[in-house]
């Protein structure tokens, strides 16, 4: 039996990263590539990467669209055993929010991105406010869960004694990093949280800023993460 699947019309921004991501999809899939400002017939299928700069309104307008996520790319190597504040914390948004199909699996193959990002990826267009709320507060209970794997606060403090910068780049809050953090923060000259100015990963921006605060320059940095996105991100950054 075979599948008659309307091949959806790919829109991009004017965003490098989106563009090559977009074209690549397209020529892979063989469909059309149109710009996000000259696309009207939404009861076409569409398919997008991001939800920025167009991108988003597109999403809620069209009567059926694709989401292209990392995983089109590679999936994240983290383990469920390792994360267990993140799954207390989206077994709670299950819960309240009636998401049972939404499973952590696909949720946490797409950790790393901005919150908002991730549920629009998952198809949740709303609520995510409050979504992220109720996210964030079943993770701060469960920080007690939480620990450095042995020998890393050595580490990180024999790194700070040879005068390295230690910084920290995130998608998680400032309030629930420091508390993960603890004493372990004063180790680091800067800690990159989401800010509204800068979009999060896998784009650049929060590197860029760090580097630009740092005043130093991108061959004498080092970027170490534990995902695709993290890959991307210091790709994107050209680290």
């Amino acid at each position: 039996m075979s599948l008659n699947l309307i091949k959806p019309t790919v829109l991009f921004t004017d965003h490098s990263i989106n563009q090559y991501i977009s074209k690549c999809f397209a020529y892979g899939a063989k469909t059309n590539l149109v710009h996000v400002n000259d696309f009207s017939d939404f009861n076409h299928s569409i398919a997008v990467y991001g939800y920025l700069r167009g991108t988003g309104e597109a999403i809620k307008k069209s009567k059926d669209f694709w989401y292209i996520d990392h995983g089109y790319f590679k999936q994240s190597s983290r383990s469920f055993k390792n994360n267990r504040v993140d799954l207390k914390a989206w077994a709670a948004v299950q819960k309240k929010f009636n998401f049972q199909e939404k499973k952590f699996r696909d949720y946490f193959s797409k950790i790393g991105q901005p919150f908002n990002i991730i549920l629009s990826q998952l198809s949740i267009l709303n609520n995510h406010e409050q979504i992220k709320k109720c996210y964030d507060s079943n993770s701060i209970k469960n920080l007690e869960i939480v620990k450095f794997y042995p020998k890393t606060i050595k580490e990180l403090k024999w790194l700070y004694s040879k005068n390295f910068y230690l910084c920290i780049v995130t998608s998680k809050d400032k309030i629930r990093t420091n508390l993960m953090l603890g004493d372990a923060k004063k180790l680091f000259s800067i800690i990159q949280c989401p800010q509204k100015n800068l979009i999060g990963k896998p784009y650049p921006d929060q590197i860029l800023n760090v580097i630009k605060k740092l005043n130093v320059k991108k061959k004498d940095c080092v970027y170490i993460g534990d995902t695709n996105i993290d890959y991307l991100s210091a790709k994107n950054a050209k680290i």
